[in-house]
Order: structure tokens, then sequence, then C-alpha cells
């Protein structure tokens, strides 16, 4: 649930809300119930209490509850991945996706994404503009965020904002403490990291211009892709999580909701590695760094 001190921070925050916002929420019902060849959901329940707190500080938000194993039509007209997964939508932006307990600074994070689905931006760059025109297909951006890491919140923020000025890039954001088998997939050592189509990807915080110009990089020039300009002290290093299956599960290797990790083929796919690139051992490219 909301601390007691911050519901009225959260209900001032959302007087900035220009329209109506939906938030599609999608849970294990049973959470703390194992099912075999499934992934228990014990942050499932607290994060349904701490949207329908969100939800009912106005009158603009609008919870829709589905149950991710038995809802198959809402989990696919959504693209929901996992579980907790909340999709948040206005009615003119595209959906952004966030996985996990939105706790910590990723209240923050999620707060500043529902008021900026609500409306359109006061105004936008023209360079930025300029740039997001040449995108020629779809853009998937991830960033892997930890709600006790404030830099975290801001890459998370960066890529939502980029995803509410394109309809050619769909943004999503994963909590770690509740996607620790992305984590181990991809052998994560720093966060935030940002994963363009599951392929190329860079460590800490970077300008919404600069992630729009590495999305188009990716697209026009993969050979040589390099990462956008980042603050080095918005990088913090952590320990990858070790493998620890859960009763009743398949392993951290296995499906889980959601499939392979984050997206349909999983992270790692075969892109171009050159002098200046290194991948992680989970595959993804990390050009320069």
């Amino acid at each position: 649930m909301l601390p007691p001190d911050f519901a009225p921070m959260v209900a001032e925050r959302l007087k900035a809300l220009q329209g109506p916002v939906k938030l599609d929420y999608f849970h294990q019902s049973d959470g703390s119930i194992i099912v075999p060849g499934r992934q228990p959901c014990p942050s499932c329940p607290p994060t349904l209490e701490v949207l329908e707190e969100i939800a009912a500080l106005h009158d603009d938000l609008t919870l829709r509850v589905h149950d991710y194993y038995s809802d198959r039509e809402a989990v696919a007209k959504w693209g929901a991945e996992r579980v907790p997964g909340i999709v948040i939508h206005g009615e003119i932006n595209r959906p952004i996706r966030f996985y996990g307990m939105p706790g910590g600074m990723l209240l923050w994070a999620l707060i500043d994404v529902i008021v900026g689905a609500s409306g359109k931006p006061a105004s936008v760059p023209t360079e930025l503009t300029a740039l997001l025109k040449k995108l020629r297909a779809r853009v998937h951006a991830r960033v892997l965020a930890s709600f006790q890491h404030a830099e975290s919140a801001q890459a998370a923020a960066t890529a939502a904002s980029l995803s509410l000025l394109s309809d050619k890039i769909d943004a999503s954001i994963y909590s770690l403490e509740d996607s620790a088998d992305i984590a181990m997939q991809l052998q994560l050592t720093r966060i935030p990291l940002t994963i363009v189509n599951d392929n190329y990807g860079f460590a800490g915080v970077t300008k919404t211009q600069a992630l729009a110009q590495f999305c188009l990089d990716t697209q026009s020039r993969p050979e040589k892709v390099r990462p956008p300009e980042v603050d080095p002290r918005t990088i913090m290093t952590i320990e990858p999580p070790k493998p620890q299956p859960p009763p009743g599960a398949a392993g951290p290797g296995g499906r889980g909701p959601g499939g392979r990790g984050p997206g349909g083929r999983g992270p790692g796919g075969r892109g171009p590695a050159g002098p200046p690139m290194r991948r992680t051992r989970g595959g993804i490219i990390l050009p320069g760094q």
C-alpha cells in the first residue's frame, strides 16, 4: 500500500492529468498458490492494492483488473508479458508497460508515466521530431531498473517520454526486484540498462534525443552503433542473481509468465558485432561499453 505521507503527494501530482487514463492490471489471481509450471507471484496482491489506492485519487483514472492466465483476450490486446503487469494508456497515446511492484523510486516513475499518458506534451524540439520521423519500423525500448535506484527512475522516464512522442516506439519498464529471471538470463551487472529491440543496449541515463538517435542508429547503421552519452555516476553495479528455481516452476531458464524474458524471442539476437562492441553473457550488444 502507499505510505501515508505519499498519498497527498501523489494526489497533488495527479492534478496535472490532462484527460482520462486507463490502467490495465494483469495478475495471477492466487499469487501465493503454487501451480505446476507457473511462477508464484507474491507481488501481485500488494501491486493491486497500490493501484487501487492510486486510481481512487483521481476521477480520470480507471483501473481494470485481468487474470493473466484466464483473460487471454486482454493479454493479447495489450501485449502483457508477465505478472504483475501494468499497461498505462490514455486516449491519444501508445500504451506503456510496467512490470513488477511499483515501489520506491519506481513509484514516482509510474506516476509520471500516468500523467504523461493523459495528453500531448507541451512542446517537442524540432531536432527530436525530425529524428523520430526517420524511424522505418517499430522499436521496442525496454528499461531494466531497480526501485532502490533513483537513476533507474530517470531512465524509465526517458524511454516512456520517447514512446509518448512516436507511434513507432514501444516502451516497457521492468522492476528487477520482480524480474530476477531476466537479470540472470542477461547476467546483468549494471543498471539501469536500456535495451533496444532485444539486441542493443547501454547502461546509465541519457537524454531523450540521444535515446532517439540510438534507436535510429540500430535501424540505419547497425554495424556502427555507438552508445549515447551517459553520466557514469548514473550507473550502479550489481551482482547478477544466482539460479534458484521456485517450487513447482520449471526453473530460472523456464518460461514463466510472458515467455522467454522480455519479448517473444528473448534478448540476445544475432546482430552484427565488431571491435567496438561487447556482448553480455546474455547476448545483448553493448556498443563501446
